[in-house]
């Protein structure tokens, strides 16, 4: 499962990353995203545009549960203004409305779109059967023809048992980030507002080791860049969509538990994802590379050699620093 994430980076390391022209959107930290925030992302049909969409994708066909009975009412109660002024179409979302004309409570939409679908639910990381997200009603039609990379600096997950009483954020190492989830996406009217609205899920698979040393069993689908072109390029076959939903590696990742205010939606500063105790796995020196000097190749050490003992909201504070105001 991935209920919330952050995002840190800039709107020009997002752009350099993967790839965009310069873009007319304004997006700002948002260090506890979850069910109903709007984030940025980047859709097939969209490739080289960010747009804000809202988490928790609503299927195209949704209704409310017994709607049909509102019309109903509206119909019987035509001459009774005083009724129809109680419970008017664009009130049907209203909480008490809601549950006087008996409709459903109010759907927020699904955060997360599990790729094996009904199958594996013991979430087994063994499981190696179909991809039942390509029979699900409402995943069939986004899975092959509106996907999404759901951008993203680092995810937080918690213990299956405890959920986000327990904490922690996870990441990429070696400042990998942005990065992109697997997404899909949908569009529905809103009957309330009768606008439409544009929304999102992200693809989750069986947790990797990392996440298990936490009793975790689910994880999001992360892409690696390759696959993100991939992802969002509409030509391409289902066989290949459904290759890349699996586990990333769990040795290019690492996490640190954090303070459990995270589990409040209105909570959003930067002290929600200071380490509150050590990392799940040592931090991997970042490796040598070659630089091009005067026609010559030399090795040179990867700088900061004080990485390995940095957290994410340490590199998060030098983002900010290293930011033109």
């Amino acid at each position: 499962m991935c209920s919330r994430y952050i995002i840190a980076n800039t709107l020009s390391q997002i752009e350099a990353h993967f790839g965009l022209p310069e873009q007319n959107i304004t997006i700002e930290p948002n260090y506890n995203i979850s069910c109903c925030h709007y984030a940025p992302v980047i859709t097939n049909d969209k490739p080289l545009e960010i747009q804000l969409f809202k988490f928790g994708m609503i299927p195209f066909f949704y209704k409310p549960q017994n709607l049909r009975s509102v019309f109903s009412t509206f119909e019987a109660v035509e001459s009774q203004e005083a009724v129809k002024s109680e419970c008017t179409f664009e009130q049907i979302f209203n909480p008490s409305k809601r549950k006087k004309y008996g409709l459903d409570e109010a759907f927020t939409g699904y955060i997360n779109a599990r790729s094996e679908g009904d199958s594996n639910q013991s979430d087994d990381p063994k499981f190696h059967g179909a991809k039942g997200i390509i029979q699900k009603k409402a995943f069939r039609k986004p899975i092959r023809s509106q996907r999404c990379l759901v951008i993203a600096t680092a995810f937080i997950a918690g213990p299956k048992d405890t959920g986000l009483a327990k904490p922690y954020l996870f990441y990429l190492q070696n400042h990998k980030n942005p990065f992109a989830f697997a997404g899909i996406w949908d569009t529905w009217i809103n009957l309330a507002t009768l606008e439409k609205e544009n929304t999102f899920a992200i693809i989750t698979t069986t947790a990797n080791t990392l996440l298990q040393k936490i009793g975790q069993k689910r994880m999001p689908v992360i892409l690696t860049d390759s696959q993100a072109k991939k992802w969002i390029n509409s030509g391409i076959e289902l066989s290949s969509i459904t290759s890349m939903l699996t586990r990333f590696d769990s040795k290019l990742m690492n996490a640190y538990p954090i303070s459990p205010r995270i589990n409040d939606p209105a909570k959003n500063d930067k002290a929600l994802i200071q380490p509150v105790g050590g990392r799940l796995t040592p931090e991997i020196v970042p490796p040598t590379f070659k630089i091009q000097t005067q026609g010559h190749y030399h090795s040179k050490k990867a700088q900061n050699p004080d990485n390995s003992t940095r957290t994410m909201a340490d590199r998060i504070k030098q983002i900010n620093e290293n930011t033109p105001t």
